[in-house]
């Protein structure tokens, strides 16, 4: 199975993992940059289609407080 997060965790040897790697670290930041974004669009369309997304909005606020974080940051 591929793992699209981190390719070589799929390479069976180690040399196919270091290939692999290699090859990423070796494209431009655009070309990553562009891939992440096709990949995120794509992802939210099948998945919004799926019925998945958008999910209701989970508020906490005894969470939020328990954290430290000011519950007014995320009020809308």
């Amino acid at each position: 199975m591929y793992n699209s997060l981190n390719p070589s965790i799929s390479a069976e040897t180690e040399t196919e993992s270091d290939y692999v790697t290699e090859v990423f670290n070796s494209k431009p930041s655009l070309d990553k940059e562009e891939y992440a974004h096709r990949y995120s669009r794509e992802f939210y369309e099948k998945h919004c289609v799926a019925g998945i997304l958008p999910f209701e909005r989970i508020y906490e606020e005894k969470i939020l407080k328990s954290q430290g974080l000011n519950e007014k940051w995320f009020q809308y």
